[in-house]
């Protein structure tokens, strides 16, 4: 990690890549080394190195999951998809995928399996600890079903919580002049 931080990357990405086979107990090398690639840009070299860890960690969520993001990179949706879904299925209660396989699926139009997705994933979250990105998508997808009522809470809701960022803020005010102009045009009976 020091010589990461130091800028020696492609030196300490080697040492990683060259470790992975001989790591047999555990996939925290490949994940490692297959994260550091994605950081520098080398999409195929990370995918390369995620393979590589999945032949001696078949069972692993985390490389599963990676391989998917590895593959998403490459617009390579469905296969992503597939990977995503046999990630969940040796890590079932794994909250970050769920909430990446969600917006997978709203990206995809496919906002009834996203939201089905969201609410398995809302289980997890006692009500008051639920994070603000995961209301954030919520709304997102509720928009694209037109179900404009709901949307608007749950991005409310997600912005006014501490963690809001400025896109959020400003998707928001967006959203609300285009509900606030869909109103303004209807007639008036």
């Amino acid at each position: 990690e020091e010589m990461w931080r130091r800028g020696q990357r492609h030196r300490v990405l080697s040492l990683l890549e060259e470790t992975v086979p001989l790591a047999a107990e555990s996939p925290e090398f490949a994940l490692r080394a297959a994260q550091m690639s994605l950081e520098m840009g080398q999409f195929e070299r990370g995918r390369r190195i995620v393979e590589n860890g999945m032949h001696l960690h078949p069972h692993s969520a985390g490389l599963w999951a990676l391989h998917g993001r590895c593959l998403l990179a490459s617009q390579r949706i469905e296969e992503a998809r597939s990977d995503f879904h046999r990630a969940l299925s040796y890590e079932p209660q794994n909250a970050a995928l769920m909430e990446e396989l969600a917006r997978l699926y709203r990206l995809e139009g496919r906002p009834n399996r996203a939201l089905t997705t969201l609410m398995s994933l809302e289980e997890l979250y006692p009500p008051s600890e639920m994070p603000s990105q995961l209301l954030f998508e919520k709304g997102l997808v509720l928009r694209d079903l037109s179900r404009h009522e709901d949307a608007l809470v749950c991005l409310r809701d997600a912005c006014r919580s501490g963690t809001a960022n400025p896109g959020m803020l400003a998707e928001l005010a967006r959203y609300e002049r285009e509900i606030s102009a869909q109103v303004a045009r209807r007639p008036v009976r």
